[in-house]
């Protein structure tokens, strides 16, 4: 049987996982940076390495170090597992522990103070991303729809096309088509700029050419270039 989800769902479903992701990110940051300020720093000694295997048949090595705290020695298993083994038995290594929790602990590397931090943010950021952006184009395309059937409509008289030397966008420079007309609101000879464009639009529109623009009714500054017509063949 087949199921056919509907963008409509997935996109947004996407963009809110994200935003749970990235505010439980928040809160294992906010836990381990508050571990780390407020934890008691000493050294400690590999003892061993535990090991097992994991579902894709891989075996990895988690290592167990000791520690004295108030002459009680104390064995705690690090939280970060890997396919190899970082430490040597009996090496020693800096660590850090809950002053309230001697047994809450854990050896002092970013990776296993903020391996969590790091692994949430990258996959919260992703489906903030794979949902957030498509519903930007969306409300984006929605917005032009928009201005196109409600906008005033100005012709205006095309007045540069230059390519954006100050940004790059996947590596390129973009084209910026600039006009000018008369504001229908303000009265005033007003600049319009079109979006970033990839390709040079010179071969189906020049200097001194008319561009359709439309303007907000309601918000004098906001308005649309429509250079749908450079898609076309």
């Amino acid at each position: 049987m087949t199921f056919n989800i509907s963008p409509k769902i997935i996109l947004p479903l996407f963009f809110a996982i994200g935003i749970g992701m990235l505010g439980f990110t928040f809160f294992l940051f906010s836990d381990a940076y508050s571990f780390v300020r407020n934890g008691v720093i000493q050294n400690a000694r590999i003892d061993r390495y535990d090991s097992y295997t994991n579902d894709e048949g891989s075996v990895l090595y988690t290592p167990v170090f000791t520690y004295t705290v108030d002459d009680e020695e104390i064995y705690t298993k690090s939280s970060l597992s890997s396919s190899n083994q970082p430490f040597d038995i009996g090496e020693k290594v800096e660590i850090i522990y809950n002053a309230d929790v001697p047994y809450d602990a854990e050896i002092n590397t970013v990776m296993r103070i903020y391996g969590g931090v790091f692994a949430g943010g990258i996959l919260g950021l992703s489906f903030f991303l794979a949902g957030g952006i498509p519903i930007l184009i969306w409300y984006r395309g929605k917005q032009r729809e928009q201005l196109k059937n409600t906008g005033i409509h100005v012709k205006a008289t095309v007045t540069d096309i230059a390519m954006r030397m100050n940004i790059k966008i996947n590596g390129r420079h973009p084209y910026r088509i600039t006009a000018t007309a008369m504001h229908p609101y303000t009265h005033t000879e007003t600049t319009f700029d079109s979006k970033n464009l990839r390709d040079n639009p010179e071969e189906k529109v020049k200097k001194g050419d008319s561009i359709d623009v439309y303007v907000d009714q309601t918000k004098a500054k906001r308005y649309w270039m429509d250079t749908s017509f450079l898609q076309k063949p």
